[in-house]
């Protein structure tokens, strides 16, 4: 007999709950919806405050949060996001936007667990040049 278990998604975004913006507004509200539809949703994201939980669960979400740099930009430098994602396996990794570290950094962690992974180009710009050519630099990770 085939054992069955629910689908385990990680959601990797810049920033998520309790912030608010259109790629954050987005994570919330799939992310619940995902949960009360039986998936296994763990939201991964940064916290430059360094005040948030690092840990916690909102409306069934499990919501993870690692450290960083620098505070005072938003390129959202986090090691932590690897390392966190070493933890366990998820069926499917699905990060949200592209214009800070944190997606290349999960993409490179998913390849490397061997986890399937998708990424989802939220946004229409950056004012910065280099910013906006970060796209370009994401995709030469392999496809899963």
């Amino acid at each position: 007999m085939a054992t069955t278990h629910n689908l385990r998604v990680l959601m990797v975004a810049t920033r998520a709950y309790p912030y608010v913006g259109g790629v954050e507004t987005h994570v919330y509200q799939v992310s619940r919806r995902l949960a009360r539809a039986g998936v296994d949703v763990t939201v991964l994201s940064t916290d430059l405050s360094r005040k948030l939980p690092v840990e916690e669960v909102v409306e069934g979400v499990r919501l993870w949060r690692v450290p960083a740099w620098p505070a005072r930009h938003d390129y959202y430098v986090a090691p932590g996001i690897y390392h966190a994602m070493q933890r366990e396996r998820w069926d499917v990794v699905h990060c949200q936007g592209y214009h800070t570290f944190v997606p290349p950094i999960a993409l490179l962690a998913a390849l490397h667990a061997g986890m399937p992974y998708v990424l989802t180009f939220h946004g229409g710009g950056h004012s910065s040049q280099l910013r906006n050519s970060e796209p370009h630099r994401v995709r030469w990770l392999p496809q899963a």
